[in-house]
C-alpha cells in the first residue's frame, strides 16, 4: 500500500492529464509548444512549456524553451528567471548565457553581465561579437561610476551626460531616468522630466518617485491641478510619503489664495485682492513659473488703488523674472501715465509693442502715451486760467476778464513779463470759448497756435488795445 503515492508521483512526472482519458509526456508538449510557436501562438505555447516544466523541473530546455517565448513577447523580466535556471542546471548552455547577459545589461546589472560574457568568452575566446559585448559592458560601468560621482559633486549637466549613455543602453531601467530627472529638477529643466517620468510610469504605475519627480516638474511649469493628481496619487499608494504630503498641501494652500485674489480682484476689492496674492508670493517664493503673474495682479492692484509708484517697483519684479511678460509692459506705462511720467510710459509701451506689433490694444495705448506727452509739451490753458475742465463758458470768460485787468502791462513796472502774461491769457481765451478749438484742444491736437487766420495779435500795431467784459478800455505805448 505504501508504494502507491510513490508510483503517482512518477506517473504525473511523465505525463500531463490535458483533458479526461488524455495525457502528454513532457517531450509531447515541447513539440507543442514549438508548434504553437511556429503558429505565433505564443500564450499556448508558453503554457505548454510550463507544464512540461511541470512533469520534468530539472530539464533545462523547458525553461528556456519558455524564456524564448517571453523574449519574443518582450518579457525580459519574466524570461530572466527561466533563462537563471537554464545556467543553474547547464553553466556551459551559451545560449542562455548569451541572452542573459543581454537582460542583465538592459536592466544595469552590470556585474552580472560581465560575468556571462566573461564565462562565453572563456569558452569561446576571440568572438568578435562577444568582444564587443562585453566592452559594452565596460563602458557602460564606467558612465555609471561617472554618473555617481557627477551627481555627488551636484555637476548636474555632466550627470546627464552619463545617465543619458546608460539609457541608451537600458532604456526601460526607472532608476537612471529618475537620476536624470533629478538632474534636470536641479537646473530647472522641467519638460525633460515629464517625458522621462511618463515612461518609468508605464513600465511602474505605482512608483511613487516618478510621481513626485512629474507632479513637481508640472507644478513648477504652473499646471498645478496636474501636479495635485499626481501626488494625490502618490499619496494613494505611500500615505506616509513625507515629500508628496509637505507639496501636495503647500500647492492647495497657494490655488486657494491664487483663486481668492482673482475672485475679490473681479468683485473690486482690491486691497484684500492685493493681500491674497501677496500671500501667494510668501508660500512658495521660489516657484519661478507663478511669481511673475503673481507681480502683475499686485501691480494691477496697486494701479488700482492709486499706488503708481508700488505698481512700478512690482511690474520691474515680474520684467526681470519674465522678460517676454507683454502685459507687465502695459501695466507699466499706465504707471507711469498716472504720474505724468509720458517719455517712460512710451518706453514701456514701445516694448510691449515690439513684443506684439499687431495688438491693437498696445497701439492705441503707444498712441495714447504720445499724445499725452504731446499735450504736456504745450500750454495748459485751463492751469492760465486758473480754472478746471469742466469749466463752463461763463466761468471761463469771468477768469478771463480778471486776469487780463490783473496782466494789463499799464498796471506793471516789468511791461514785457506782463504782456507775455497777457497774451497768454488771450491765447487760453480764445481757444477755451471756441468749440470747435476747444474740443480739438482736449483731444490733444495740435492747434498750431502761431499760423492759425483766425487768431490775432492783441498788440497788433504800436499800441496795446483792450477790450474787457465790462466794457472799459485800456490804450498804452511802450516807451
Amino acid at each position: 500500500m505504501r508504494l502507491l503515492p510513490l508510483l503517482f508521483l512518477v506517473s504525473i512526472s511523465c505525463h500531463v492529464v490535458l483533458s479526461e482519458g488524455e495525457t502528454k509526456t513532457a517531450a509531447e508538449l515541447r513539440v507543442d509548444g514549438d508548434n504553437l510557436t511556429k503558429e505565433r501562438k505564443y500564450i499556448e505555447a508558453a503554457s505548454a512549456f510550463t507544464a512540461a516544466i511541470e512533469l520534468e523541473p530539472e530539464e533545462a530546455t523547458n525553461y528556456y524553451r519558455r524564456a524564448t517565448i517571453y523574449l519574443i513577447q518582450g518579457k525580459s523580466s519574466l524570461a530572466l528567471p527561466d533563462l537563471e535556471k537554464v545556467v543553474d542546471l547547464k553553466p556551459d548552455h551559451q545560449q542562455a548565457r548569451q541572452k542573459r547577459g543581454k537582460i542583465y545589461l538592459e536592466k544595469g546589472l552590470f556585474s552580472k553581465a560581465r560575468e556571462d560574457f566573461d564565462a562565453l568568452l572563456a569558452i569561446k575566446p576571440g568572438t568578435d561579437s562577444l568582444i564587443n559585448q562585453l566592452k559594452s559592458v565596460v563602458e557602460a560601468e564606467d558612465h555609471q561610476k561617472r554618473a555617481e560621482e557627477f551627481f555627488d559633486s551636484q555637476r548636474w549637466n555632466e550627470a546627464i551626460v552619463s545617465l543619458t549613455s546608460l539609457i541608451d543602453i537600458a532604456p526601460d531601467l526607472p532608476a537612471f531616468r529618475l537620476k536624470r530627472a533629478e538632474c534636470n529638477l536641479n537646473i530647472q529643466q522641467y519638460s525633460p522630466i515629464l517625458e522621462d517620468m511618463t515612461k518609468v510610469l508605464r513600465i511602474q504605475a505605482d512608483n511613487t518617485d516618478a510621481l513626485y519627480l512629474r507632479g513637481k516638474a508640472l507644478y513648477l511649469l504652473g499646471q498645478n491641478e496636474a501636479a495635485i493628481s499626481h501626488f494625490k496619487k502618490a499619496l494613494n499608494s505611500d500615505p506616509d510619503n513625507k515629500k508628496c504630503r509637505v507639496i501636495f498641501k503647500m500647492i492647495n494652500k497657494l490655488e486657494k489664495h491664487l483663486k481668492s485674489g482673482e475672485s475679490l480682484y473681479n468683485e473690486g476689492k482690491h486691497k484684500e485682492s492685493y493681500d491674497q496674492y501677496n500671500e501667494a508670493l510668501t508660500t512658495d517664493p521660489n516657484n519661478q513659473h507663478i511669481r511673475p503673474n503673481v507681480y502683475l495682479h499686485l501691480c494691477r492692484n496697486s494701479l488700482k488703488m492709486n499706488q503708481p509708484e508700488k505698481a512700478i517697483e512690482e511690474c520691474n519684479k515680474c520684467i526681470e523674472i519674465d522678460s517676454e511678460l507683454v502685459d507687465a509692459y502695459v501695466e507699466k506705462a499706465e504707471a507711469h501715465l498716472k504720474l505724468e511720467q509720458f517719455q517712460e510710459a512710451i518706453n514701456a509701451y514701445n516694448k510691449a509693442h515690439e513684443k506684439q506689433p499687431q495688438n491693437q490694444h498696445i497701439a492705441q495705448g503707444l498712441n495714447n502715451a504720445r499724445r499725452l506727452q504731446k499735450m504736456s509739451e504745450r500750454k495748459d490753458y485751463y492751469k492760465i486760467l486758473g480754472i478746471n475742465k469742466v469749466a463752463t463758458d461763463r466761468e471761463i470768460r469771468k477768469a478771463y476778464r480778471l486776469l487780463a485787468v490783473k496782466w494789463h502791462p499799464d498796471k506793471h513796472d516789468d511791461k514785457e513779463m506782463a504782456r507775455v502774461k497777457y497774451i497768454e491769457v488771450t491765447e487760453a481765451y480764445e481757444v477755451l470759448t471756441d468749440d470747435e478749438k476747444k474740443r480739438r484742444y482736449d483731444n490733444g491736437e495740435d492747434l498750431d497756435q502761431p499760423q492759425n487766420p483766425h487768431f490775432h495779435n492783441p498788440f497788433g500795431g504800436g499800441g496795446f488795445p483792450f477790450g474787457g467784459g465790462g466794457g472799459n478800455h485800456f490804450h498804452f505805448n511802450f516807451g
